[in-house]
């Protein structure tokens, strides 16, 4: 957490699966401010970015397992909208 902690001030994990994704939001002491569940599709990314927005609100990092599977949409849909995005 510390490397991240670097590069921003929240980390958002996300935990992805076929038809929904697990999202936390956490800190830089590591500590979960927000979680949540979404829908693998449109507005469950739209809510996603919204949970973000209100919860992580400065610098933050997606941390996204599975990018190249299912967690790839969620990650096109972040990154069209200037959010950074890690695996």
């Amino acid at each position: 957490m510390q490397i991240m902690a670097d590069q921003a001030e929240y980390v958002i994990g996300v935990d992805t699966h076929r038809d929904q994704h697990a999202i936390a939001v956490l800190d830089r002491q590591g500590d979960v401010r927000h979680a949540l569940r979404v829908r693998a599709e449109g507005p469950g990314y739209a809510a996603a970015l919204r949970a973000a927005s209100a919860h992580a609100p400065g610098r933050r990092l997606w941390a996204v397992e599975s990018s190249g599977s299912y967690g790839a949409g969620l990650v096109a849909y972040l990154q069209a909208r200037g959010e950074r995005v890690a695996e």
